[in-house]
Order: C-alpha cells, then structure tokens, then sequence
C-alpha cells in the first residue's frame, strides 16, 4: 500500500468530511470535522500562547511586520484569532452555530478587542467560535498564526475553541515575561499540555531588564531548569524593539530585539519537517474525534434501541439515518490505519488502536483490548488518551481506578477529565467538591459540564453557560436554556426563542423534547407538525404521545382521518405492558367511547378491516366472527349498510360450512333476517344481494332457508315460502316437507288437494323418505275421500290419472291452485298482468313460440295470446283463444251481455275494421292508466278477442314527466354547485386577506422586537429599499436607538389588504431611557407592508402620539 501523504490525507478527511450527511444528531462533530479538514489543507499552524500581558500581540505584530491585533497592559484579546494567508484584507467570523459571516476589516479591532468592546460586541463575542484575519503577506504562505486570549484570561467561552486549536497547532510559541518568567502558574500550564505540542518558550520584554543588577542568560538558564522536559527550547526577545523596528525600518532596533533567533528557528527546524508535525496532529485529532464521534453513536443506538419493541419501521429507518455517520468514521480509521501502525509514535499507535476497539471501527467491539490500549497511551502522559483510559474503566465498573485517572487528566485542565472525576464524586465512588470541577470541566471547555452544575441563585450564570452550550450544539443544554427563557431564568421570557432552543434539542433527537414540542404546535394551532411530534414520542415508548396519535388518526387532526389505524393505536396501546396500567386503562376507555360506543360508520370500517385480516394480531383467526360483532353494533344503531354486512359475514359462514349443522343453520338464519332487514329499509346492495341469493337462489339454498326459518324461528309462513320456493325449482326434499304442510296447514291454507299433489311427485323424486310420507298421508285419504272436488263442473277423484293436473293447468279460474298467484290487476289476461317480466311471462306460459319486433316493442307469440313488451315490462295482451280469460273470466267468443253485466258501462266506445270497440279505464304499474278492451262483432255480438295495454301517450306523458322531474333537478343541482363555488371563493378570498394581513402584522412585530433586542440590521432588513432610502444609512438609523430600552407594537387593526400589500395600524409602546430614569410613551401608528419577491416588508411608518 503506498505510504500516506499529507496531500492524501488531506483528501481523504475532505471525503469523509462530505460522507458524514447531515443528521442534526451530529452537527456538533461534522462542524469539530470541518474545522479539522480546514485546519488540514492549511499552512503550518502556529499557536502564540503564554498568560496575559505577556506580550504576545506584540510580538505577532512584530513577526508581521505590521499592526494587526490589539495590544496592551491588560488583557485585550477578547476572542481566538487566526491569522492566516488571504489575496486581500478580509475579516471572517466562525460562530459556534457553524454560521460564517463576512465584516468590514476595519471592524476587525472592535470584533477581537476586550477592552473596546460594546454591549453589541460583548454579545457577539458569546456566540463567536474564532476570527479569521486574512492578510497578502508572504510570511503567511508558510504559517498561519493562532492569537489566544491571554491563559489568566481564558473564559469558559475561550476555552473550548482555545482547547481545539491547541489540539490542531502543529506548533506552540509560548511566550514569558521577564519580569515574572516560569511563574508557578505557567510551569503547570506547560506540564498539563499534551507532550506532542511541546512549545518554543521566548521570554519576552528582555528591553526592560537593567543589565546592572540582572544577566540575560542567568534568567534564561533559571527558566531551562524550571520547565525542563517540557519544552523544545528557551530564548529571551524584544517584541517591542522587533515591531519598532520593523514599522520604523530601523535594522538596529531589529537586531538588538533578536527576534531573530524566532525566524532561525523556523527556517531551519520547524519548517522543513512541517509535513511530519501535520501528520502527527491530524492523526491525534482524527483520532480524538473519531473517539468523540463513536462515543456519540453508540449514545444514539442505546437511544432509539425502544423503537425495536414499539415501531420496527421507525427503529429501521433511524438506525439507518446512523450509518453513514458510522461508515464514515470507519473510512476515516481505515484512512490513517497503516499511517499509524507503521509511522505513528506508539502513544498514538495506542491510543488509535483503543479508539477502533472501543467503538468496533474496522474490528469487532472488545472493550477489554480497548482498555489495554488505552492504558498504554495513557503512560505516555497524553491528556486524551488519560481522559479515555479513565471513561473506559468507568464503563468497565472500576471506579477507583477510573477516579484515579480521571483526576491525573483533571489536573492538566481537561474538561472531560474534569467533569467525569466530578461525576464519580457524585455517584460515590471518591471524595472531593464534585461542583467544583463541574465547574472547572465548563470553565476548560467541557459545556456539557454547565449541566451539573447547580448555580443557586446566580441565575444569570446559569443562562449564560446554558446558552454557551445549546450553541456548541449539546441538546440537553438546549432543553434547559429552552426552559430558561420560558420562565425568565436568568433573562427575560421570550417564548419565540424558548420554542427555538426546544425545537433545536427535539430536531437533534432529544425525545423527552418531542412532547413539549407536540404541545408546542398544538398552542399554535399546526396541526401537521403536532402529529409529527406525538409520532416521534410514540415511537420512542411515550404512553401520552402514542395516545394522542391514535386520537389524531381518530380524528383527522394533523394527518388524513384513518379510524382504523386509531383503532389498532389504541389496541396495542391497551395491550402492551410495557405501559403503565393507567396507561393501558386510558386507551381501553377510548375503545369503548370512539368504537364501541361510537357512530355506525366507525364500527362498519372496523368490521371491514377485520374481515379483510387487518386486524390479525388482535383477533387471530377469529376475523370473520369479530366483523359480524363489529356489524351488529352497527346494526344495533339502525345502520342498513351494518345490517346487510353482518348478514354477508353470517353468509360465509354457512357457505364455509366449518361448523356444526344447527349452528350452519342459525348462521343462514340470521343472515337472511339481516339482509332482509336492509333491504326492507331500502339497501339497493342487500336488496339484490336477497334477490340473487334467496329469492333467485339454488333450490338446496332455498330448502336450507327454509330449515334455518324453521330451526331458529315460529315463521311457519316462512318456512313454507321458502319450501314452496324450493319445491317450485324442482328439489325433491322439499316436496315431501311442502306436501305435509298443505295436509297439515302449518304456514298455509289447509289443502288436501295441493298435498296430494306434491307427496305424490316426493313418492316419485325424494327416495324412501317420500315414498313414506306419501303413503302415510294417502292411506287416510283414500278412506275418507272418494271425490275431491268439483271444478268449473268437471268431478275428477284424488286417485285417478293426471287428468285434475292437466285439466287445472288450461282452467285459468282454478290457475292459483296450481301455482299460487292471485292476480292484483284488472289489466290481466290469463295469468299475466301489465308490468310482468319476462321471467314471469316464461314461469307461467312456458318458452314462446316465436317472438319479432314491431314499432318498439318485443313480441312474443304463444299458442293462445302474443305478449307485447317495452322496457323490459308486459305493456299489451292480446288473445282471440277462448281458453284465455280476464281476471273477471271473461274469454273471447262469450256474448256482450256478459261483459256489460261484469264491467258495466265502458269507459270509451269506438269503432275499428268493422268490429265495435269497448273500453275499460284501470289503473295499471308505474302510476299509469291502461286499457282492457274487448272487440265485439256488431252482426253476432259476441267477443272477437281481448286485449289489455297501457295506452302510448300515457307512456310518453310519464316519460315527459321524468324528463321534467330530470332536468328540474339537474337545474337545482347546477345552481347549488354555482352558489357552493361563490362561496369557495369568498371564503379563500378572505381567508388569503386575513392570512395576508397576519403575515404583515408579524413583520411589523418583528421589526420591533428586534429594535428591542439591538438587532439592529434584521430590523432595518425589514424595510423596502425606498423605506431605507426615506431612514438614511444604516449607522445613523440605527443610533437613533441608543436610548431605546424596549419598542413594542401590539393591538394590531387591519386596514386594507390586496394580493400585495397590507395596511395596519397598531399601538406602539416604548420605553426610553433618560436622564429621569425609564420613560414610557405609546404611540397609534399605522404602517404600510408590501410583498416584494415573495416577501412582506415594510414600505411605510407614521406615528402619532397617543
């Protein structure tokens, strides 16, 4: 494998740099990532360090040959400077957040100054991570320079950044005054830093020593021996004299400065091996957050390991949200693995071997080898590698080892270090002030640290380090500052920033945020975001989070309405006992008053989702039976559609046929009864559902209705129907069960006759079982009856032939015997009436002759009469037969004398082709009249032939009628849509004005606040161009507020809003400060917003005094 070079290294942090994706979970280590790739593709790195008033300002001016950063007596440097290489002066601040902002180079004194520094500045300096300087000199083509405040003047806020470029300097200059050299204080600052950096120390200010009372080099020897082994070397400067000399080009003052000696060091030892120091410090801070980035995956893994049990699909999706952090951690150790093992020092070889143990990167996880390896970089006395070895054993439960190591990194002023010895105080496992080294851990840069804390009653103390911590990105700390400005801890309350800080913490992954923030929404009325947030909550285990989903699914609140996934919410909910009891009992009562007791709908969706096995985990096999309960509660409501499903339910079970035999039955039963019952109530499904299956059913299938009826009912008239039913589609078992009835008169009209009639045909069809109730009913018979009855004058007995049969079947008065029907209509002739089907036409008269087409009607031709049909319906009768009579039994070839004395006098009389015609008015079907006609010849004045029909302008009368009825309702129908769309459209015109005019209102609001908060530039940025023009330039405006403690705009009134432009006018409160102390005034204002590409700004303000 070829050997690893800078330019290559520098590339492959590049890629793993892009690789790390943007998981908010990780911000925190893909900015430290980003600084390192950076640092890494930049000259040597130099790092000026030493305390306060040291003079170390100077001389970085001095090495540049120029003023650069501010210098002076007492601490000055506010913030961590960089001053790097740039074609041109240019200033660049790098805030906590990861934010870059580009500032006026003149301002570069004001942004890093202490002592000049404004309330403004002093706000920046809280948020600002480092500054950038970029100059075109040459001497910064081969270094950048590190300027760090002064170490008695390092903050909490200083300290992080500082501990992180102390971590990337590939060099350290450490400078001394004379005056005070090699302090106790300094020694133990240069024993705690990690041996690697081991710093030039350049005593400085050498021009105030009085040659005549003390000797340069007795000094510089004192100092040699006082930080031996822990520096490179020791030399005495003047970088005054260095920087006079350069800004004055005087070589004398240059010379006698010796800074020199500096840039001979630089030329002839450090530069040449810059390669060799880069590698060393990209392998120790690639490792360092390697350690870091593995130490907070393995965080997130533990976190989302409940979604296993409560949302595999979430627990899958997160993990997988994880991995490309993962993997790109493993690229990064597999980039500088051969590097370390064949090149590195072996403090780095150990400690990046325990590093891929611990966390399982490119080997499998063995945190025993872990421990070895970092116990052997930590002999080395390296600061990271102490602090790693220490939480190693703490993870392995050897406390008082891991108190001991802990401790020996604390006191080289590592935070982390310091905040786990803190800990173990805490937990019992060592003695000591645990607060105070919380406090120390925060003070050294570990922010996670201000979480320990306890600040009494400094509550501004703890806003402040609260605050220092949400910025670095820890979503604990961010939880807490959310909560401080919710209730003015330590500041005033500020609810759009509390929901900021919440939202921050929650987006990261903070779930016990994800309910706060569900609240959060629900206060502002977002219902979609409400419902994200529960969702997140549920998947992680939250009883009231999960509730409140299956409630929003109930619903329809934030998400489509799908009662069924309530519905499965609230059973696992109800289920799981994971939840607390109180839990469980709260989503059974849900249950109960959404489902059980709910609308009719819901438990017809429920039953669906059941029968289609969508509730399998619930109901197991018991599906079918479980939707027919769901059915019947609807039912229950007087639901049709619940009616008709449970009796479909019922169907499959008899269909499956898994049951016993009464049970099948009662199963048919009742699914009868239950479609019988929708389509009674107008059900068009169970109607034809009841139709196809029942009444145009199987005959079996009708003979096992009939059972069923019989079995779980006293409907003996039922039960008759459906044998009648059956017996009529020729099975032979229900001949001998209908017979019986006839001969009984169970369910029907006694009848000795029709009983005979279909024992007689069960003797012959339904074996043994027929041939016995036949004899049974004939033996008495016989004896009793000779003659059974007298028809039209015809006597015929029981016992003879089929001659009763056939004589029945051609005498229409006696028709009903045979088959049943009693005709309703006087627009009858034989057995048919105006309005049959077809199906009726072929029951009675059999299959037709012939059948053709004529002027729109369907003729069909039988022996004895033609049958004329339209639309599917009997519309005319025609019979010359005189074996055809009316329902009045009156036939062709009879005298006319009979038909006046039956009919009375016709309704019309006409003439046609020789013949007489009388006519007789009847209602007929579909609320029209029909005709029934009867031709008699004039010369013999009898019946030439009968006729029934509905008349064609009765027909098109009706026709026209619905026609009318039609367009009467599509008319209504069309001017409901029209008034329905108007209103649509008023309604979205004022719902945009008003969403308009809010928009406007909060610019307006804002443009205050910010007044209020001296965020001067978001306020002014809120004005149109023409506005700004109208305020002047932006310095000037923004003095005008010097005195302004609070400017406040409320009581908002809407004036006049179009599509772009909005006016208000509002109440303004302000709040001065003068020389009688705070000053209110309130002000109605009025205030003009326009939308200029796509956003609302100010065009115009006026105010008046209240």
């Amino acid at each position: 494998m070829p050997k690893l070079t800078i330019g290559a290294a520098i590339d492959g942090l590049k890629k793993m740099g892009i690789a790390l994706g943007d998981e908010l979970k990780f911000k925190r280590h893909m900015n430290e990532w980003k600084k390192l790739v950076a640092m890494a593709d930049e000259p040597l790195l130099i790092m000026v360090m030493g305390e306060f008033s040291s003079g170390k300002s100077t001389f970085i001016n001095a090495i540049l040959g120029q003023e650069v950063t501010v210098r002076g007596a007492t601490p000055t440097t506010a913030v961590i400077t960089k001053i790097c290489y740039g074609d041109r002066d240019e200033t660049i601040v790098h805030f906590k957040d990861g934010r870059i902002e580009q500032y006026d180079p003149h301002n570069f004194m004001r942004l890093t100054a202490e002592t000049d520094a404004d309330d403004e500045a002093r706000r920046l300096h809280e948020d600002m991570d480092y500054v950038e300087k970029r100059l075109n000199l040459s001497i910064l083509k081969d270094v950048s320079i590190i300027d760090s405040p002064g170490f008695g003047a390092i903050t909490s806020g200083h300290a992080q950044t500082t501990k992180r470029f102390m971590g990337n300097a590939d060099l350290v200059v450490w400078l001394m005054s004379v005056q005070q050299p090699a302090k106790a204080s300094e020694v133990h600052l240069l024993e705690s830093l990690d041996p690697r950096l081991k710093p030039i120390v350049l005593v400085n200010q050498i021009d105030l020593i009085d040659e005549e009372e003390d000797d340069l080099e007795d000094i510089l020897h004192d100092v040699r021996q006082k930080v031996q082994g822990h520096v490179r070397s020791v030399h005495g400067i003047s970088a005054l004299r260095a920087l006079e000399g350069e800004v004055n080009g005087d070589q004398a003052e240059i010379d006698a400065s010796n800074i020199v000696v500096f840039f001979d060091l630089m030329r002839n030892e450090v530069l040449p091996h810059c390669d060799e120091y880069r590698m060393h410090t990209l392998v120790h801070e690639t490792t360092t957050l390697l350690r870091h980035g593995g130490a907070t995956l393995q965080f997130w893994f533990e976190q989302i390991e409940p979604l296993r049990e409560f949302n595999y699909e979430t627990y899958a999706n997160e993990k997988a949200n994880l991995q490309p952090f993962e993997q790109a951690l493993a690229e990064a150790a597999r980039l500088w693995k051969e590097y370390v093992y064949d090149e590195g020092q072996e403090s780095e070889r150990q400690y990046f071997e325990g590093v891929l143990y611990q966390y399982g990167l490119l080997a499998p996880t063995d945190h025993k080898r872990a421990l070895e390896c970092f116990k052997a970089a930590a002999r080395y006395g390296e600061t990271d590698a102490e602090t790693a070895y220490a939480a190693a054993l703490e993870a392995a439960g050897r406390y008082s080892e891991a108190f001991t190591e802990y401790k020996k990194a604390a006191l080289k002023e590592d935070g982390e270090a310091a905040a786990g010895y803190a800990r173990l105080i805490d937990q019992g496992h060592g003695k000591g002030k645990a607060q105070e080294w919380y406090r120390k851990a925060a003070g050294w840069g570990f922010l996670e640290a201000h979480l320990h804390i306890d600040y009494g009653n400094d509550v501004e103390a703890k806003f402040n380090g609260l605050r220092e911590a949400a910025v670095y990105g820890i979503p604990e700390a961010q939880a807490a500052l959310s909560e401080c400005y919710r209730e003015g801890i330590g500041c005033v309350r500020d609810a759009r920033e509390a929901f900021k800080w919440q939202a921050e913490a929650a987006r990261q992954g903070l779930k016990s945020q994800f309910m706060p923030m569900a609240l959060s929404y629900r206060q502002g009325m977002d219902a979609t975001q409400e419902f994200y947030w529960l969702t997140r909550a549920a998947d992680y285990g939250d009883a009231e989070g999960a509730l409140n989903v299956a409630l929003c699914f109930f619903y329809g609140h934030g998400i489509q309405k799908e009662c069924v996934e309530s519905f499965i919410r609230l059973m696992k909910i109800s289920d799981n006992t994971n939840y607390k009891e109180s839990d469980r009992n709260a989503a059974k009562r849900e249950l109960e008053k959404l489902f059980e007791h709910g609308t009719a709908e819901d438990q017809i969706l429920i039953g669906n989702a059941a029968l289609n096995g969508d509730l399998k985990e619930f109901f197991g096999n018991r599906g079918l039976l479980e939707a027919g309960n769901w059915y019947e509660r609807a039912e229950a409501q007087g639901s049709l559609e619940g009616a008709y499903r449970k009796g479909l339910c019922l169907w499959r079970i008899y269909q499956e046929k898994k049951y016993d035999n009464a049970l099948i039955l009662r199963a048919l039963y009742h699914a009868y009864i239950a479609v019988k019952k929708a389509a009674g109530g107008g059900h068009a499904e169970a109607d034809g559902f009841l139709q196809k299956n029942f009444e145009e059913g199987t005959p079996e299938l009708q003979y096992d209705t009939a059972q069923a009826v019989q079995s779980n009912s006293a409907d003996a008239e039922g039960v008759f129907y459906w044998y009648k039913k059956s017996s009529d589609g020729g099975y032979a078992p229900a001949f001998t069960e209908l017979g019986e009835r006839y001969a009984s008169g169970i369910g029907c009209e006694k009848s000795w006759l029709r009983a005979w009639f279909w024992l007689r045909k069960a003797g012959r069809k339904d074996g043994e079982r027929g041939k016995k109730s036949y004899r049974a009913f004939m033996a008495p018979a016989y004896h009793r009856v000779k003659v059974v009855a007298t028809v039209s004058g015809v006597m015929f007995s029981v016992l003879g032939s089929y001659i009763a049969y056939d004589y029945l079947s051609t005498d229409p008065t006696v028709y009903k015997v045979v088959y049943g029907r009693q005709l309703k209509s006087e627009l009858s002739l034989g057995m048919l009436e105006l309005g049959d089907t077809s199906d009726e036409m072929r029951k009675i008269l059999g299959k037709e002759i012939s059948n053709r087409q004529y002027e729109g009607f369907d003729i069909y031709i039988y022996p004895n009469m033609e049958v004329f049909f339209r639309n599917r319906r009997i519309e005319a009768l025609v019979s010359k037969d005189d074996s055809v009579a009316t329902k009045q039994g009156i036939r062709s070839k009879m005298p006319y004398q009979d038909v006046v004395d039956t009919y009375g006098t016709p309704t019309f009389v006409s003439q046609f082709d020789g013949l007489d015609l009388y006519e007789y008015q009847f209602d007929g079907f579909d609320d029209r009249y029909g005709l029934l006609r009867f031709a008699v010849d004039p010369s013999t004045q009898l019946v030439e032939y009968i006729s029934v029909r509905i008349p064609i302008e009765e027909t098109e009368r009706v026709q026209r009628e619905a026609e009318e009825k039609r367009l009467i309702a599509e008319r209504v129908e069309q001017e409901r849509k029209a008034k329905e769309a108007r209103e649509q459209v008023e309604r979205e015109s004022r719902d945009k004005g008003k969403r308009d005019a809010e928009e406007a209102a909060r610019v307006v609001a804002n443009f205050h606040e910010n007044i209020t908060k001296k965020e001067y530039r978001r306020a002014y940025n809120l004005c149109t161009d023409n506005l700004q023009n109208q305020l002047g330039l932006y310095e000037n405006w923004a003095r005008g507020f010097n005195n302004t403690v609070e400017s406040e705009a409320s009581d908002f009134y809407y004036g006049i809003t179009d599509s772009d432009r909005v006016e208000l006018s509002f109440t303004l409160t302000s709040r001065d400060r003068t020389s009688n102390g705070i000053t209110m005034q309130k002000w109605r204002s009025t205030a003009i917003v326009v939308k200029e590409g796509g956003q609302w700004r100010i065009a115009a303000l006026e105010n008046k005094t209240i």
